[in-house]
């Protein structure tokens, strides 16, 4: 403890000798009461963790979740706990103060149970529920708890079906509405005994009988059975939260040194005091927002065949020579390179005098290694001999991966945040004009030319015949746009999941 203040002099010391003892003090706590992570906790489900990975516990749904045992917070074990929350599954605790706790709980509630019996008035006769066993009602009442939300339909739809009365009048008249003679170990009893009873709110047994109408006694299934709410959180979110939350406790927390009822998860630990839910919540709020803003910044659009017009109508823009005459040679990729997009964006090049003729040839398949793969090889050799903290480094080590510079990093931001690199919805735009090139991954010679005005020649190959298609729609010719661009092409905002 630094006693540097101006409070802390040698009088003050002397007066209050226990300030130089508080340090000790927290230490001793720590050492009597933090858990170990990678000890204590994990002790206690030893037998089960060592056989984590091969038994598959967890049942993950996709070999990418196997990442979550990779967490530097939380152990293994914690880990399965929680994935067993989420998926609903029941934590056995073998603990014996928790099972003392369940029998007085349970005694308490029998008693206010068989009180509410005696004590409430159902209907006007006031004898329904005096003249029934309450020992036995409690039983009913206590297992009827117990099942699950389909069991406990099921089970209520037959109890309706054995008490619904028949159907028609004794004058054999059909009934408008569903009669029910109500009755518990064969005594007669009112509805609000028997919904008291069976713990039945009216809403429920309203729907029920509502049901039991309509479908008799087909099992009750909800419209979203066996799918997620589009609501629901992934368990990948869920996790980070409680990283999050335990990282923090871990820095900022103190852990009880009492003993509590409840340890399904982990041993509790008190927030300082200055600190309050809300807080802790706006605090991870905040680190998203900033770690969103950095992923929205990198601008991830895809990699279709929207971002690469736009990436490269920025290349002709800012890096061209006015060129009037080009050949592009680009590999097989369908995504990327070899789509109708990219064809009618040429077209559009050349309709807008930006060009007089433009050559698109596609390398054969397997033979589709070229020299700008070979900068990217020099670029990888360099990568894996530079630290990279930030996107400032990444843009050094690309201007220093060949010696004369030949390679040049382009960002969507500057240093200053100004956009550079503008993105737009190309393939939307085009469909508007053009018509599409059928079977075009089967072409790898395309030929456009000014004095054809939206006609393609397409060749199977170079040395093949030529085939002319007119993709520019009849329609559009006079009013095709001279000079206008598409709609702007936004990133997609990152989701808290």
């Amino acid at each position: 403890m630094n006693l540097t203040h101006t409070l802390v002099s040698p009088i003050f010391l002397e007066t209050h000798s226990e300030i130089c003892s508080l340090t000790e003090d927290f230490n001793q706590l720590k050492i009597f009461y933090q858990p170990e992570n990678d000890y204590e906790i994990e002790m206690k489900e030893v037998l089960e963790t060592n056989d984590l990975y091969s038994e598959n516990i967890y049942n993950l749904e996709n070999k990418e979740e196997i990442s979550y045992f990779n967490n530097p917070v939380l152990t293994p074990s914690q880990i399965k706990k929680f994935q067993k929350i989420f998926s609903q599954n029941t934590i056995k605790e073998n603990n014996e103060v928790n099972e003392k706790l369940t029998i007085i709980l349970d005694q308490q509630e029998k008693e206010a149970f068989i009180h509410k019996l005696r004590t409430t008035v159902c209907c006007k006769t006031k004898t329904c529920l005096a003249k029934i066993n309450h020992e036995s009602a409690f039983n009913i009442f206590d297992n009827v708890r117990k099942l699950s939300k389909d069991e406990y339909n099921m089970f209520l739809l037959g109890m309706l079906h054995a008490m619904t009365r028949p159907k028609e009048t004794l004058q054999g008249k059909e009934k408008q509405y569903l009669t029910v003679k109500y009755t518990f170990d064969g005594n007669e009893i009112c509805e609000k005994g028997f919904q008291i009873i069976y713990s039945l709110s009216n809403k429920k047994w309203e729907n029920i009988r509502q049901h039991y109408r309509i479908s008799s006694i087909k099992p009750i299934k909800h419209a979203l059975s066996g799918r997620k709410s589009h609501n629901a959180l992934s368990f990948a979110t869920i996790l980070n939260v409680l990283t999050f939350i335990i990282n923090f406790a871990n820095c900022h927390g103190l852990p009880s040194p009492g003993r509590h009822f409840r340890e399904s998860t982990m041993a509790i630990t008190f927030l300082p005091a200055n600190e309050s839910y809300s807080g802790l919540y706006r605090t991870y709020q905040s680190n998203l927002e900033e770690d969103s803003d950095h992923h929205i910044k990198n601008e991830d659009v895809g990699k279709g065949s929207n971002a690469v017009i736009s990436m490269v109508h920025h290349y002709f823009k800012n890096h061209g020579l006015g060129e009037k005459y080009i050949t592009i040679h680009a590999d097989n990729c369908p995504g990327q390179n070899k789509n109708n997009a990219i064809i009618k964006y040429l077209i559009w090049r050349v309709l807008n005098n930006l060009h007089k003729r433009i050559i698109y040839s596609f390398m054969v398949v397997g033979h589709t290694k070229f020299s700008p793969d070979s900068f990217f090889g020099l670029l990888k050799l360099k990568l894996r001999h530079s630290e990279v903290d930030n996107l400032a480094d990444l843009v050094q080590v690309v201007q220093n991966s060949t010696v004369e510079g030949y390679s040049t990093a382009q960002t969507i931001y500057n240093q200053n945040g100004t956009r550079q690199v503008q993105f737009y919805k190309w393939a939307e735009f085009f469909d508007e004009f053009f018509k599409n090139v059928l079977q075009i991954l089967k072409q790898h010679y395309f030929i456009i030319s000014s004095d054809k005005p939206g006609i393609v020649e397409i060749k199977l190959a170079i040395n093949e015949k030529k085939t002319e298609i007119t993709l520019l729609k009849k329609n559009k010719i006079n009013s095709f746009p001279s000079s206008a661009l598409p709609a702007p092409l936004l990133a997609k905002n990152l989701t808290p999941e």
